[in-house]
């Protein structure tokens, strides 16, 4: 019964071997047994008798082990499998046959034999050692050796699943830090899913794979769920989704064919999105807060009136602040003035200064941590416009000591963190009703869509959208590449605030300047020549006085002879102004004249093998985090988009198509005019002053607000083109 080759199986619970072994050799009184059960392990001696007593009890049987489909007769193995069968054979046949046939299985001599054959035919002991236990494990014939390309799918060809996970095992799983991780098959469904997402969202829409992904959860992989006595359409756990690495597979695979690409997209945006491109710009930094890029676009989003939802206003003006060590966004600015110094000061103010007085405006409340950025930085990049002009000059490089660095006409690379980052941010609320979405303009051509009818939003609403996304942005989106290793060792997370909080602290050292706030108001607020007169400075309509000085005397002179002073103003709070004077190049400070301060006060005009797989296991906990956050980010801007949609549908309908289009340019201006109007009103309201003292003319500037937006209602009714 016992001889060479048999398989001997467990017979019992009980059975002293608990899988499969083969007997390779009987050797005097002992047999050389080998696991044939991954993993492989190297053969070991037992005594004859010992196995004889096995079989004899029925402890182990003997059965027959089935060999691989691609061990076949000769006759059916192609010839060039032979070929590599033989010179896997002839590699190892000095130590499996002849004087070595039975010296192999010794421990002691094993290693010195595989050694030597290894150094004889130039190749490495553990490949010869990779053959010998393939050889052992297959009933040790020389067809054992025939290579196992016939499991092998092709490469580029689909593999068919047998129901077990494909592809390798995550890290989190094989380690036991999540045993739910091991992850879903693409199935044809699924298939189905990614080219549709490919379709609409990266090639129509223009979003990235990640982002195409996002929305193909969003849609197809996502439930209701109750949060908060809420329901929220939350999107299902990471174990039973389409990983990264599965959905870029799939969708390259449609993607392989470059001319899909340059079909669907423009030449200038496909050299834009899809060029190569070599280098990091945070690494030309010294940490966070040294250089910060700005640029603005015109928002690809239509927007209506706030007073009158049928009126067009037409597209914003999105100004960025950009810190590109990090990449996080540090200011923001969005209005309706075009590209100019005038509109660029108000996003660097918004970059130097508290974000949390910045969303308060528009009725939006944070924490400092929520988005820390209020320091000022040693340089500014800029294109060659806005910031190339005197009174940037002034403010920017003689007040504030800040190099500005321009690039040349036509050439951005000098700024590519913030190029790419309009894209990044405005394409993921390019849902929203008004955008002008991807190949909008070749609809536009053939006249079966005009997005302008399409306009929902108001600038306020679009505003806050941009807040919430600014955000997330720096908050729960994870940004790789920019951390270095003593910040992996800090544990600092991936996420652009924490890494923009660490190396301000670690990197940037005693160089970082926290602004004045008075200095910023002089320096960034835009200046005018106005009047001193008996009454005293005469600013936007309200009188301001002098803090020091014979005030009496200083009116008493301009009484007869008034004379023009440069003055810096904020069209956020006008309770003070700042003059300079011509010929001492002081500043002065002058407030609200006790008159004007009774109506005018606080108004506004306007973050090594162990470090990675730590890293990766944290990465992993914060997925499902991150998908929930910015599901119910997309919720909460959806519920202003249906408010927005809502009001434009309780109001009476246009009629005259051709009027409604053709008077956005004097909506556009009558809106500017309105907003300067009410603003200075509407500021008093939200004024930080506690209720008991503000000022008791409060219900008269209430009034003064509602008559002045009623009477504008009736100018605009009356005649648009007149106001």
């Amino acid at each position: 019964m016992l001889r060479k080759n048999i398989v001997l199986f467990p017979g019992s619970d009980s059975a002293p071997l608990d899988v499969p072994h083969r007997v390779l050799q009987i050797i005097g009184d002992e047999v050389v047994l080998f696991r044939l059960v991954v993993p492989l392990r190297k053969p070991f001696f037992q005594d004859k008798t010992v196995v004889t007593s096995w079989l004899n009890t029925g402890e182990m049987k003997i059965g027959d082990f089935p060999l691989p489909i691609y061990i076949q007769p000769d006759a059916q193995i192609p010839a060039s499998y032979q070929s590599k069968r033989d010179a896997h054979w002839l590699n190892i046949k000095p130590l499996v046959a002849g004087e070595n046939e039975l010296v192999i299985f010794s421990i002691g001599d094993r290693w010195r034999l595989v050694s030597r054959r290894a150094k004889e035919i130039g190749l490495t002991p553990a490949y010869l050692l990779r053959l010998l236990l393939r050889y052992w494990l297959y009933g040790q014939i020389p067809n054992a050796l025939t290579p196992a390309l016939g499991n092998s799918g092709g490469k580029g060809n689909s593999k068919n699943s047998t129901g077990e996970k494909l592809g390798r095992r995550r890290k989190v799983y094989l380690s036991g830090h999540d045993p739910e991780a091991l992850g879903v098959n693409v199935s044809p469904q699924d298939k189905i899913y990614i080219a549709i997402s490919v379709k609409q969202y990266h090639l129509r829409q223009g979003k990235t794979l990640a982002d195409s992904r996002q929305d193909m959860i969003d849609r197809y992989y996502s439930k209701l769920q109750l949060v908060d006595g809420e329901l929220i359409k939350l999107p299902l756990p990471d174990s039973q989704l389409i990983q990264p690495p599965a959905y870029r597979y799939w969708a390259n695979k449609l993607l392989s064919d470059t001319s899909l690409q340059l079909e669907v997209l423009e030449d200038s945006f496909w050299r834009k999105r899809l060029r190569g491109r070599s280098g990091k710009a945070w690494q030309t930094t010294i940490g966070s807060a040294d250089i910060y890029e700005i640029d603005a676009t015109v928002g690809n989003f239509f927007l209506i009136s706030e007073f009158s939802p049928t009126r067009l206003i037409g597209r914003p003006v999105i100004y960025f602040v950009i810190d590109r060590r990090s990449s996080m966004i540090v200011g923001l600015h969005v209005g309706l003035e075009g590209p100019s110094w005038n509109a660029a000061r108000y996003a660097l103010f918004s970059a130097f200064t508290s974000k949390v007085e910045f969303c308060r405006k528009y009725d939006i409340h944070i924490k400092e941590e929520d988005w820390p950025a209020q320091e000022m930085c040693n340089m500014i990049v800029a294109d060659n416009a806005e910031l190339l002009g005197k009174n940037a000059e002034r403010s920017l490089q003689d007040f504030l000591n800040l190099d500005c660095q321009f690039n040349p006409p036509g050439i951005p690379v000098g700024k590519g963190t913030i190029e790419s980052k309009f894209f990044t941010v405005l394409e993921k609320v390019s849902w929203v009703p008004g955008a002008w979405k991807a190949r909008a303009a070749e609809h536009d051509r053939r006249n079966d869509l005009d997005m302008r009818w399409d306009a929902r939003l108001t600038l306020r609403d679009l505003t806050r959208i941009l807040i919430d996304e600014v955000i997330a942005h720096n908050n729960a989106n994870r940004v790789e590449g920019i951390r270095t290793k003593e910040m992996i060792q800090a544990n600092v997370q991936p996420y652009r605030r924490d890494i923009y909080l660490w190396s301000l602290e670690n990197e940037s050292g005693e160089r970082v300047r926290h602004p004045d706030k008075d200095a910023l108001y002089r320096c960034l607020l835009p200046s005018k020549l106005f009047s001193m007169t008996e009454a005293g400075l005469a600013a936007n309509g309200a009188y301001y006085l002098p803090i020091e000085g014979d005030i009496e005397t200083l009116l008493a002179a301009h009484r007869r002879k008034r004379r023009k002073l440069r003055v810096h103003y904020d069209t956020n709070s006008d309770d003070q102004v700042f003059v300079i004077d011509d010929k001492t190049g002081k500043w002065s400070t002058w407030h609200l004249s006790p008159t004007s301060s009774e109506i005018y006060a606080k108004m506004r005009l306007e973050e090594l093998l162990e470090l990675q797989a730590a890293d990766e296991f944290a990465a992993h906990d914060a997925v499902d985090h991150e998908n929930r956050e910015r599901a119910k980010k997309k919720q909460r801007q959806s519920v202003i988009v249906a408010k927005a949609k809502q009001k434009r549908a309780a109001t009476k309908p246009v009629i005259n198509k051709r009027e409604y289009l053709e008077s956005k340019g004097q909506n556009r201006a009558l809106e500017v005019f309105v907003q300067r109007a009410v603003e200075k009103v509407a500021a008093q309201e939200s004024s930080a002053i506690e209720p008991e003292l503000r000022p008791k003319t409060f219900p008269s500037v209430v009034s003064r607000r509602n008559n002045v937006i009623a009477l504008l209602r009736q100018r605009n009714k009356r005649d648009i083109g007149n106001s």
